[in-house]
């Protein structure tokens, strides 16, 4: 017998259709916003943030999450819309409504909360783009979120159903052109697979240049090649190109002059910041510091030369045995 409309009896399958509905649907929100403050953060970079993600990190992890979650999310939403129209008394069920309300009350929430920091920020004359975007971003999405569970408790008619399928192929439209947009942004599998090979390269370089001044400085005299530079004591051995295992090459120019040269797959980007991602410090393609470590590059062969300078790199004391 049912009371209310209600079931006398909500089974496994209903309950975790609905968790699994709105699991789906927080995490999915999650990532389309990490993703666009990404996106956001590529456009409109902030000249304090010294350290970006070279690999696009975030950006990767939200468009996988994406490609998963949503159709996940609309598979769940589809069953429950079948149970919906065999027994629409199913959306009374007492967990659906606690779980619809929660998430009215977190959208709420979250679109109040925002529109308290716009206007906070407003008035303290600090606005900008960037932020200005990220605000407008969650806002849409909390509200869409908001209106959809607003309708969703009001649907009655044919009409109102039409309007929600109408409504749903505008989000799931925005949120593919979100993770094409973030595509755009990282670069394709390949490019990133490209990318990784030449920050290994710069930062062997980086390895091999290290190595070589300390030689310098212990015997006052450049190695005549780099296999002299490998150390089992130290566990130090001289490092290959990533990709084809290739020995790096090294050529001595003078007593204080050397020069290192490696095969690259990319251009570095003329400006890094809206290019490409920043690179971390023992990686950077810019000067970094005194010793004016510059590994800028074409695509292809590329070489460095280097120059010692005793003055600030002064050769080691040597300690007589005893």
């Amino acid at each position: 017998m049912q009371q209310n409309n209600i079931p006398t009896k909500m089974s496994p399958k209903d309950f975790f259709l609905q968790v699994g509905t709105m699991a789906t649907l927080y995490f999915g929100v999650f990532n389309f916003l990490s993703l666009v403050f990404r996106i956001i953060d590529f456009r409109f970079p902030d000249r304090l943030q010294r350290y970006v993600d070279p690999y696009s990190g975030d950006i990767r992890f939200a468009i996988a999450s994406l490609l998963v979650i949503v159709p996940v999310h609309l598979f769940l939403m589809w069953l429950l819309n079948r149970d919906y129209a065999a027994m629409p008394e199913k959306r009374n069920f007492p967990v659906r409504k606690w779980l619809v309300y929660l998430t009215l009350f977190a959208a709420g929430t979250a679109i109040v909360i925002d529109l308290i920091l716009l206007i906070n920020t407003f008035l303290g004359g600090e606005i900008s783009t960037r932020f200005g975007l990220k605000v407008a971003a969650v806002l849409l999405v909390a509200g869409a979120v908001f209106w959809y569970y607003i309708a969703d408790l009001r649907r009655a008619s044919a009409m109102s159903a039409s309007m929600m399928r109408i409504f749903m192929g505008l989000i799931l439209a925005l949120v593919i052109g979100t993770i094409i947009l973030g595509f755009f942004v990282m670069g394709s599998p390949a490019t990133q697979r490209q990318f990784r090979f030449d920050a290994q390269r710069v930062e062997h370089l980086n390895q091999i240049q290290w190595q070589v001044i300390s030689y310098w400085q212990q015997k006052q005299k450049l190695p005549a090649s780099l296999n002299e530079l490998n150390d089992p004591i130290s566990s130090f051995m001289i490092p290959t190109d990533p990709a084809n295992d290739e020995a790096y090459e090294y050529r001595p120019l003078s007593p204080l002059k050397f020069e290192l040269c490696a095969t690259f797959s990319l251009p570095t980007p003329a400006n890094p910041r809206k290019g490409m991602p920043e690179m971390p410090t023992s990686m950077t393609y810019d000067v970094v510091g005194p010793e004016a470590t510059n590994w800028k590059h074409e695509a292809g062969r590329q070489c460095y030369e280097r120059a010692i300078d005793p003055d600030r790199y002064p050769p080691t004391e040597k300690r007589s045995l005893r």
